[in-house]
């Protein structure tokens, strides 16, 4: 989220999560007062609406939500329609599955939000244990229909972000052909949400799938049903 901020505040178009359901409703909603669109009549009234004064426009698409699209669109040819693509995935899988489980959990999807229960959550291997596996699976997918597309393509990784913002944030500006711009000039207050917690996580996690740290099933036995 914070990228797509900074990207935002430097004029490379308004790239947010188009395809989730309530921008979807919304948009429809003040283009046809709420009634069905196709797929493109969509696409186009979105780079109606968010091509910026410079020419820029750009969508933020999840792994999840890019996958959804192919029962709307050949993705090959929705990403045809870009002049640059650029794919953000993240190395360390096991976080990545820690950070959506604790979201999933609390409802705080961003470091800003307020969760909507307890803010550490409650350790679950096994959700743990299939997002790593949907995650990899999504990331092959989505990798497999990248090579079909003819568009130049820049690849990051989560952790680079975490690590070296400046060089990554003057890669992305000279990749999208934009003047480069400081990273403090643009950068937003946004904070990692991985803390302590999630570290805790992690350890508990890798000493489960050695089977030293039994973690009490989703649903425990009722007493009556020992």
């Amino acid at each position: 989220a914070e990228q797509v901020d900074m990207l935002q505040r430097r004029g490379a178009g308004i790239p947010i999560e188009y395809f989730k359901s309530h921008y979807r409703l919304d948009i429809v909603a003040r283009i046809n007062r709420g009634r069905p669109i196709s797929f493109s009549e969509y696409s186009d009234a979105l780079r109606s609406l968010r091509t910026t004064e410079n020419a820029y426009f750009g969508i933020k698409c999840t792994s999840h939500q890019f996958l959804r699209l192919e029962s709307e669109c050949s993705l090959q040819g929705f990403l045809e329609n870009f002049d640059h693509i650029i794919v953000l995935s993240r190395r360390n899988k096991l976080a990545q599955a820690i950070s959506a489980m604790r979201a999933q959990q609390t409802g705080a999807w961003l470091s800003t939000m307020q969760s909507n229960a307890n803010q550490v959550g409650t350790f679950d291997p096994l959700f743990i244990s299939e997002r790593i596996r949907r995650f990899i699976a999504q990331e092959r997918t989505i990798r497999a229909v990248l090579k079909t597309v003819d568009r130049p393509k820049l690849f990051l990784d989560y952790e680079m972000i975490e690590t070296s913002l400046a060089t990554v944030w003057h890669d992305v500006q000279a990749f999208l052909d934009l003047e480069p711009v400081p990273v403090d000039d643009v950068r937003t207050d946004l904070t990692r949400q991985a803390d302590a917690q999630s570290l805790n996580f992690a350890r508990r996690y890798l000493r489960h799938i050695q089977g030293l740290d039994r973690a009490a099933p989703r649903n425990p036995p009722s007493k009556e049903s020992l």
